[in-house]
Parts: C-alpha cells; structure tokens; sequence
C-alpha cells in the first residue's frame, strides 16, 4: 500500500500548513492512510510530521504496524489529542480540521472544552470520502481476494443447502467455510427462508428450511482489512409461476444495471436501469431500497442514488430486490469496479439466469 503517497493527497486536499493540521477520525480512515488496525487512535497529519495517537494497549502495534508516521502512546480513557496537537510546536492562531464523518458530537463538544491555546477546532467533512472512493491498484487486490473467498464458500455451502437445515446452522457454516478459504474474518451473514426472505435484511434464526422456500443469502468476508458482498437467491424445492416471475424480474434489473454502470454514469441513470425493469414486471412496489453502495473497508460512498456521477476505480454492489410478505424476497448481488469501458465484476459466484435450487450454475 502507498501509505505515503495517501497521505501527501491528504496533505494536498487538506491544505495543511505551518498553522493547519487535520486529524483523521475513524478507525477506518486511519488505517487506509496508515495501515494501523487498533480499535482506539486518530491520525494527526502536519505539513511535515504524521502522528498517531494511541494508548497503551496498542504500545507495540503502533510502534510496528502504522506505515510512515509516529506514534504517541498516551493514558487508555484520556483525550490524547489536545496532547498531540501541543506537542506540534505550530505557529499561533492554527487550525486543526478534524474529519467530521463519524465523529459523535459528546467527543466534539469533548474536544472544544479541551482545545489546547492558540488552536482553534474546525469539523470538516466531504474530503477524506472522495480520496476513498477510488480504488488503487493495491485495494481491488484485496476485494478481489475477499470477492473469491466468498464465492468459494457459497459453492461450498450449497449441497447443504436443503429442508431441515436451519438459517443459524447455514450462517454458522458459512462463516467457517470464509475463514476456512482464507478470511480474515467474516464480514456479515444474512440467511433468510420463506416468509424471512422479505424481510431485505434479516438476522438468521432456527427457522428451518422447507420445501418452496426461497432462499436469501447475503454474504461478506473480510481479507486485508476489505470486503467482499454477494447475495444469491435460491429455492429449495419447486418453485411457484410467482417466485419465477419474481427472481426473472431481479435478475434481468440487476443485469441491466451491470450493463449501464460506467465512469460517468449517473445514480439515477444505473438505478433507473434496474428499476423500470422490475416496475414494468408488476413489482415496483416491492422493490423497497437503493441499487447498491460503495465499499471498501466498510461500506462507503459512492451511492447508487440521486446526484452520484461514476469514476473509474469506485467499487460498487449492484444489487436489486423484490420483497413480498407472506412469499419471500429475491436480490441478487455482485459487487464490482467500474472502469471507463463498464463494469468489471468481481463476484463471481455462479448466478442462473432463471430460478433453480443450490448447485445449479
């Protein structure tokens, strides 16, 4: 990873000088411009210096892990970055810009009765986003290895896949089978069956699988700090004419979608793609959420929504859906990097263009 040159973009973006500072707040943004995974810090970025601000249970991580910068180890409980910041030796009046995305206002209202002397706080936002949204060569590595460890265990997982098995017992053996192809951990698990498949996001229980179920399945591993997602519908057993109709509608949406994603398409231009699809199959009103969303280390912009123009290296999912309660829901989900000639998939999961039981390709 070019730790250094992330943050000399940020330096750039930011205009830090001899009176400005900017402080990178989430977990997840620090560890994209250092590399440090501690579950407590923030990144403190100077003209000339890069502090990270940590305690003492990450002493020896932060003296080994973060790539081009320096540590400071203070007190677990305390407010380290007035510390930091008086550490500095700035010019007076300075600035210290601190990344507003995420950051809880009892911590803001925190870091203003504390400010250190001749600095003044300023939440900022918008800026850090942008530099994230475009993938560099490094991170579509990892979300294509994070990409393959999942499609690994949803082919693995599927002559599992049949009545009596419950949705826990399923997501269960889903997250061994992520760790078990290389996973650093699994990102998130969404198993839904029957009447729970419309529900867009639901939390496994012992539902057991019956005959005529659809079957929803959500999936994500991590790999070097990035994520995969993938969603795969199934029935278990026969299908009806109206789950037919329904996954056929989602998936020639979500095709569509694929096919209109590029740099410089719009939000509303890929969603509409999808959507009229679905809304002229008689299912506009059970498609009930956006196309899809950035990610990355966690999910992040670019939306599929109204306002959103595509660059070349955003990661996006595309991923549509018809929920109907009582029936079940159908999405299908692949998560991919746009580039200027469309969209490169990285999921690449089996997806049968009609609905079929596991295994079917």
């Amino acid at each position: 990873m070019n730790y250094a040159g992330r943050i000399a973009r940020l330096r750039a973006a930011t205009g830090v000088s001899g009176r400005t500072a900017f402080v990178v707040t989430r977990l997840d943004s620090v560890a994209y411009f250092c590399g440090f995974t501690g579950s407590f810090g923030d990144l403190v970025v100077a003209d000339d210096r890069a502090v990270l601000a940590t305690d003492g249970r990450y002493a020896l991580r932060a003296r080994t892990e973060p790539v081009g910068v320096e540590a400071y180890i203070g007190w677990q409980g305390r407010e380290l970055l007035p510390e930091v910041l008086s550490s500095l030796g700035f010019r007076f009046p300075a600035t210290a810009l601190i990344e507003a995305e995420g950051l809880p206002l009892p911590r803001w209202e925190r870091l203003q009765r504390c400010c250190p002397a001749g600095w003044m706080l300023e939440a900022c936002a918008g800026l850090v986003d942008p530099m994230r949204a475009v993938k560099d060569a490094d991170e579509i590595a990892l979300l294509r290895k994070a990409c393959a460890i999942t499609d690994a265990a949803w082919c693995d997982v599927q002559p599992e896949l049949a009545p009596g098995r419950t949705e826990r017992s399923i997501a269960r053996r889903i997250a061994e089978l992520q760790l078990d192809h290389g996973a650093d951990e699994w990102a998130h698990l969404i198993v839904a069956s029957g009447p729970n498949a419309a529900m867009p996001h639901h939390t496994p229980t012992d539902r057991v699988l019956q005959g005529g179920d659809l079957l929803k399945v959500d999936i994500g591993a991590k790999y070097g700090g990035y994520c995969s997602d993938l969603t795969r519908t199934v029935i278990i057993g026969e299908p009806t004419d109206l789950q037919c109709r329904m996954y056929d509608a989602v998936y020639r949406g979500q095709m569509a979608a694929c096919a209109a994603m590029r740099a410089g398409a719009t939000g509303e231009g890929v969603d509409r793609a999808a959507r009229s699809i679905i809304r002229e199959a008689g299912f506009g009103d059970y498609y009930t959420h956006n196309l899809g969303h950035g990610l990355g280390r966690v999910k992040e912009p670019p939306h599929i929504v109204a306002g959103s123009v595509f660059e070349a290296g955003n990661v996006v999912t595309i991923e549509p859906g018809v929920y109907i309660e009582g029936v079940g829901g159908v999405r299908i989900e692949d998560l991919g990097v746009v580039t200027d000639a469309g969209f490169e998939r990285l999921s690449l999961a089996p997806k049968p263009p009609s609905l079929a039981g596991p295994g079917a390709i």
